[in-house]
């Protein structure tokens, strides 16, 4: 059956309407080898089988040896299995069939496990050292052996289902002398052939695996290359394994252009690494730098504190006037703690998803006069008020002005802050700019980054770093972008919010 393709099983399986009429040679060779043959239509529907009280299991349960299945023209599938009685036996026993060990039985079938010594019997009424020295002399599909068997390994061992051939044919026709069957002078053709065929091989192989050596040395140079290229990355070395024998030039050598592919993808990834690298050694000086910031920032206002409510509790006497302003100072810092502790609150809800957002429909000219009249400060103006409609958190977005009017305010002397609204499009734009002394081209690429003090803080305007960052969460939250630009007549901020 194994020789049999698609168009000749189509020629051995004919169909008279709904019923199916395998041609009489099929049958024969199906009862021949104690086999099953099995039609279903397309959609999966057994039409036919040779043996009706057989029930055909999915085709995964069953070894890829143990069937075969063709697909006819109109769609039904054809399907074989050899010896159906050894199959099916193995395959009760590699599921743990309950009925396996009956089944064995009821079709005299012996059950052995493979050993040092040779097979073992379990079960079953066959002599063991017959099926021991017989078993495996001639195995083939010619019939000529005394028993048939499948094997299955199970629980790290293997396992033989026995079966006996009960019409196996007498190999003496074959090899007797004086057989009709024996032909002197073709035997020795054939003795002659298979020692030229032997030769032939053995030349074939050794070619063959000279070149393969070969081949395999010229292959296996750039993997090798790129393998400690690898280790190397592992280890935490990011610069670039240079390897005359693979690069000239800085190019692979044209033999191995063929991994092209691969040398550019880990050189990439190379080059990424070592950003990553330089930039999380950035962000750890920038933290220090940060820790100190934030260390000095806490440190001043609670000194103050700390002397002026001794100065107060201590009894000295002090005129209406200077009790009043220690006590201004104290409240100053005081809130300056509390709103640099509400940056880092914030900071910490923002990475951890742990802050809620209320939008609401907001008519941003409205929002805008009602901050800058909040805000207080005659310094500050809406200038330009193009109306349009957004969804914001009113009081997160406030945070976001107020984070941006106050350093405009902190970081210049008789500076004048204004505010603008336009439209763009589906988007709204808030504008803040000023005429301060402007951002420093070095600090300008990073101020929004966490942590970072521009050179410009000083002991006098001492930020945490977080304020600018907090605003960019949360705009970009906003589903908006912010952006600044810079220079020595002024800082311009552009929030761009999307409008509905």
């Amino acid at each position: 059956m194994q020789s049999v393709d698609s168009y000749a099983i189509s020629e051995y399986i004919k169909f008279d309407g709904d019923k199916v009429k395998p041609v009489k040679e099929m049958v024969n060779y199906i009862k021949q080898h104690n086999g099953i043959l099995v039609v279903r239509d397309k959609g999966g529907k057994v039409i036919y089988s040779s043996d009706k009280d057989f029930k055909l299991q999915p085709l995964n349960t069953y070894r890829a040896e143990a069937f075969m299945t063709w697909e006819l023209p109109k769609g039904q599938q054809v399907i074989y299995l050899e010896n159906k009685v050894l199959n099916e036996a193995r395959r009760k026993f590699e599921t743990d069939s309950k009925e396996a060990q009956r089944y064995l039985e009821q079709h005299d079938l012996a059950l052995f496990v493979a050993d040092k010594k040779g097979l073992t019997k379990i079960s079953g009424q066959f002599d063991e050292d017959v099926v021991n020295s017989t078993l495996f002399k001639h195995k083939n599909n010619d019939n000529y052996q005394k028993y048939f068997f499948v094997s299955y390994f199970k629980d790290n061992k293997n396992y033989y289902v026995v079966q006996k051939n009960q019409h196996p044919a007498d190999t003496k026709a074959i090899f007797a002398e004086d057989s009709y069957m024996y032909d002197k002078d073709f035997m020795n053709d054939i003795k002659n052939f298979l020692i030229w065929y032997a030769w032939i091989n053995i030349v074939v192989l050794a070619a063959i695996l000279l070149f393969s050596i070969f081949l395999g040395n010229r292959l296996a140079q750039p993997l090798k290359h790129f393998s400690t290229w690898v280790e190397r990355l592992a280890k935490g070395d990011y610069s670039v394994l240079n390897d005359e024998r693979i690069y000239k030039n800085g190019r692979l050598r044209r033999k191995y252009r063929m991994y092209s592919p691969i040398d550019g993808a880990i050189a990439k990834l190379t080059g990424k690494l070592a950003d990553d690298k330089n930039y999380q050694s950035n962000m750890n000086i920038q933290r220090e730098k940060w820790v100190r910031g934030i260390t000095h920032d806490l440190k001043t206002p609670l000194s103050s504190i700390y002397g002026y409510a001794k100065i107060l509790n201590s009894g000295m006497p002090l005129e209406p006037d200077e009790q009043k302003k220690f006590i201004g100072i104290i409240e100053d810092k005081a809130l300056y703690i509390d709103q640099l502790l509400k940056d880092l609150n914030m900071v910490y809800q923002l990475k951890s998803d742990g802050i809620q957002f209320h939008t609401e429909e907001t008519c941003l000219r409205t929002y805008i006069d009602a901050f800058v009249s909040q805000y207080g400060n005659k310094g500050l103006n809406y200038i330009h008020k193009e109306d349009a409609t957004i969804h914001i958190d009113t009081s997160r977005m406030d945070r976001v002005l107020t984070n941006i009017v106050s350093n405009s305010f902190t970081h210049n002397v008789n500076v004048e802050v204004w505010i603008s609204t336009y439209t763009n499009g589906n988007n709204a734009i808030i504008e803040i700019a000023d005429n301060g002394q402007g951002i420093p081209q070095e600090d300008l690429t990073h101020i929004f980054e966490q942590f970072y003090r521009g050179n410009r803080t000083n002991e006098h305007h001492n930020g945490s770093g977080l304020g600018l960052s907090v605003a960019k969460e949360i705009v970009e939250l906003h589903d908006g972008t912010i952006d600044v630009v810079s220079s020595v007549a002024g800082t311009k901020f552009l929030i761009t919010l999307p409008t509905y």
